[in-house]
């Protein structure tokens, strides 16, 4: 929980982590289709970079969201044959992570990740907030929220300057309508992935769709 680093990390590290996840499913797919020694070079060195500050950063969720990706990587993959060697790899990894724990991610032990820590009070207050204006939100920013928040609840020690829920903080910020856009884009997303799935039958391609 101490490898924090200095930099551009779009204002807090896990959003950083976010962004290089989002980022490394496009690299791994250039990184296996692409002809050009040179472009797999540069999308081999992000993925190991982009694990590196993941590790570096230490965002739990980042790297709980890695874990369910390789995972679903694994479980999907074809041939059976093939599944079943990405499932023994992908234990065996799992195991050895979870025996070195709190060597790779102390923060995973901490006390913040076994209770809410005001989490609970925050998401029942927001639900107050959000059935207050419903259909376009209170709009956009920390700034906002914190004097949004705090003008309502004067009395709430909340430390927080966001609603540590991103279906929430959408329906906060955009209402209804925000939250049925954000529903459909990730939605079209895992339709057009699944779908893809479906039908290829190429082994790296439904690796990458998966």
């Amino acid at each position: 929980g101490e490898r924090w680093v200095d930099g551009p990390y779009y204002g807090h590290p896990n959003t950083a982590s976010a962004i290089i996840l989002l980022l490394m499913p496009i690299a791994a797919f250039l990184f296996l289709f692409s002809w050009n020694n040179w472009l797999k070079a540069i999308h081999g060195s992000f993925l190991l970079v982009g694990l590196f500050l993941v590790y570096v950063m230490a965002s739990r969720t980042a790297q709980l969201a890695l874990a369910v990706v390789v995972v679903c990587g694994a479980i999907l993959t074809r041939p059976r044959k093939r599944r079943v060697i990405a499932l023994l790899a992908v234990g065996c990894v799992f195991v050895a992570t979870f025996l070195n724990l709190r060597s790779l991610n102390p923060r995973f032990m901490d006390e913040t990740f076994r209770s809410l820590t005001f989490r609970d009070e925050n998401w029942r207050n927001l639900r107050t907030l959000i059935v207050k204006r419903p259909v376009f939100g209170y709009g956009y920013g920390k700034r906002n929220y914190q004097t949004v928040y705090h003008r309502s609840f004067r009395r709430s020690v909340v430390p927080y300057q966001h609603a540590h829920s991103l279906i929430l903080q959408t329906a906060f910020e955009t209402g209804i309508v925000g939250l049925a856009a954000m529903m459909w884009l990730w939605g079209t997303v895992a339709y057009r992935l699944l779908r893809g799935y479906a039908l290829n039958r190429n082994p790296y391609g439904t690796l990458c769709a998966a």
